[in-house]
């Protein structure tokens, strides 16, 4: 019998029924349907980065390609843009997507690679190269890895690569379109698109300028108020399109990016390099000049000093470009802690990427000594404790905060990877199964934001036919503040919400998944002692029973102390945190301090 390798969960794509399917893994089903395949015919192959320790070996050999390959890719995008840009400029526009990239073709080559070593007589069927798209910006890749298609055509290009006998299928498909910004849409938002350009306007007079900041609309508003015009807000996102790269010609470039001066030394890496003409991004070849211009004009206007963002650094492309020209000209970069794992997880790669383009990174509350670190309160998390306060409605109700991850590998890092996240799913189950009936008939489920195709919802419904699930037009601010007790199963910023706001909160997960630093371990080794965190399902539950009927619990000396220590290292807030922001900017980014409100 035929063996068949199945990368997708696109059935198109899985042979003919008389083959045997040999499945890449968990992420070609939906869990809900998985009894569908025929299980006596089906296997599912082991996952690569089930094995931790090769894991984090993989992630070192991934930096190193990183690191290389955007060596070698300075001095052609200066040739081919006219340019004689620093590493640094290159690696603040093009770091997040390049990294991603990396990491992500090689996992896709491990997994694919594991699979010929089972037999190397397989064949499959891929995406015929006439259905390839190239992406326009970061947030193509990224977004495309939540969908099999794109999945499929990075199977495809490796698998054809590597010599596997290959059937090829055309697929019309195409990236999501561009999402204007909503207020060019609605003719009730043009108050917003007037606050936005005269935003833009005025921070160009400020001396530190702040750019997607995380922080609450009317926080920030009080924040600049008080600076007395010597802080800005500037969101180019708002007010400059990237829409004409939907139409946009190729550049007569493109084919020369394979041929970029980095050496392979392996047959991955081979990959990587001779299918840089499809996979990277036009904003950085065609629309490199545009936007570039737009945004060099915009900086060279501004006086400001400082440039400080907490998510601009991800998926908003313009602040990029601002943040390259703001780093050549000389002046500073303050990037900011956005959620949960920074300071926390063995491996973050979005924290170390952020923190090698900054030149001060700002911390909840822990500090690397590295000199770049910089405690200060989370705006959010202060304006969250702040309402937790004022807020002293009384609920019975418990609330569990739903977590997701996609189905497909997204970025190398110490949490669920792909099907991995099935093992928290099972840990779910344990967990809602072991509570009692009364516990479990005051929870509220708040589910996730993105699915990501698990259909978790279906499942648990199905399982658990009496569960309420919250609707998510109800403020998660409000559910979170009101809850009795709030429950995650995910080391993620709801633990650092629930906590740093004083609600009783109860976690637990996979420590073999969500892997700690060592710096961190004691922190969470005192959690645990105390009865907030478990590394045991059942045991979980066991918890939340009696903590339902024993609310005095949270007010237990160890467990005061436990919290208060706990948020003072990677939670901190402060009900007067903008007068400590906008001190810290004043003592150390040359400010006039005679017009810094300090009251």
């Amino acid at each position: 019998m035929t063996k068949f390798l199945c990368t997708t969960a696109l059935r198109d794509f899985w042979g003919h029924n008389d083959h045997l399917r040999i499945f890449l893994g968990p992420w070609c089903f939906f869990p809900n349907i998985i009894g569908d395949a025929p299980r006596e015919q089906a296997r599912i192959l082991p996952y690569p980065w089930d094995n931790r320790e090769k894991m984090h070996h993989a992630a070192i050999y991934q930096e190193s390609v990183y690191e290389s390959m955007l060596e070698s890719l300075v001095p052609l995008l200066n040739q081919v843009h006219a340019t004689n840009h620093t590493q640094r400029f290159w690696r603040i526009i093009l770091g997040t997507w390049l990294l991603h990239y990396v990491q992500i073709m090689h996992e896709r080559f491990i997994s694919v690679e594991a699979a010929l070593a089972v037999d190397p007589l397989l064949t499959t069927t891929i995406l015929a190269p006439g259905s390839f798209q190239t992406p326009r910006y970061f947030v193509d890749l990224y977004r495309g890895i939540e969908d099999d298609i794109y999945n499929l055509q990075l199977y495809s290009i490796i698998l054809k690569a590597l010599g596997v006998e290959c059937d090829e299928k055309e697929w019309t498909w195409s990236f999501l379109q561009s999402r204007k910004e909503f207020f060019w849409r609605s003719w009730q938002r043009q108050s917003e698109k007037i606050i936005y350009y005269a935003s833009e306007r005025l921070a160009a007079k400020s001396e530190v300028i702040f750019s997607a900041p995380y922080i609450n609309r009317n926080s920030m508003l009080r924040l600049l108020l008080s600076g007395r015009g010597m802080l800005g807000w500037w969101e180019p996102c708002k007010t400059v399109s990237l829409d004409f790269l939907d139409t946009i010609d190729d550049h007569p470039h493109r084919p020369i990016l394979s041929c970029i001066s980095y050496v392979p030394k392996n047959n991955f890496e081979v990959i990587l390099r001779d299918n840089l003409p499809i996979f990277f991004p036009k904003l950085y070849l065609e629309g490199f000049a545009r936007v570039s211009r737009e945004m060099q004009n915009s900086v060279r206007k501004s006086k400001s000093k400082v440039l400080v963002s907490s998510i601009g650094f991800h998926e908003n492309e313009l602040f990029k470009f601002g943040a390259a020209y703001w780093a050549e000209e000389g002046r500073h970069i303050v990037l900011a802690q956005h959620g949960g794992s920074y300071g926390v997880a063995r491996y973050n790669p979005t924290e170390r990427l952020e923190r090698s383009v900054a030149d001060v990174f700002l911390t909840w509350g822990w500090d690397d000594d590295d000199q770049k670190t910089v405690v200060l309160p989370s705006a959010k998390l202060s304006r969250l404790k702040i309402l937790k306060q004022k807020n002293q409605a009384k609920s019975k109700s418990v609330l569990f905060i739903d977590n997701a991850v996609m189905r497909y590998h997204y970025r190398t890092w110490s949490g669920p990877l792909g099907g991995q996240f099935l093992r928290c799913l099972a840990w779910r189950d344990i967990f809602f199964g072991s509570l009692s009936q009364d516990v479990f008939s005051s929870m509220q489920v708040r589910m996730y934001s993105t699915d990501y195709g698990w259909h978790v919802r279906q499942h648990l419904a199905s399982r658990f036919l009496s569960m309420h699930f919250s609707n998510f037009s109800e403020s998660y601010e409000r559910q979170m503040l009101e809850a009795s007790l709030v429950i995650c199963d995910a080391n993620q910023t709801t633990l650092l919400e629930s906590l740093a706001a004083d609600i009783p909160t109860l976690a637990f997960w996979d420590p073999d998944l969500w892997e700690l630093r060592p710096q961190a371990k004691p922190f969470f080794d005192q959690l645990q002692e105390v009865g907030i965190l478990f590394f045991d399902p059942q045991q979980a539950a066991f918890a939340a029973n009696h903590y339902a009927a024993n609310p005095s619990w949270w007010h237990q000396k160890k467990v005061r102390e436990a919290r208060r220590i706990f948020v003072h290292q990677f939670a901190r807030s402060d009900d007067n945190w903008f007068t400590t922001w906008r001190g810290y900017f004043a003592l150390n980014c040359g400010l006039s301090v005679e017009n810094i409100e300090m009251r």
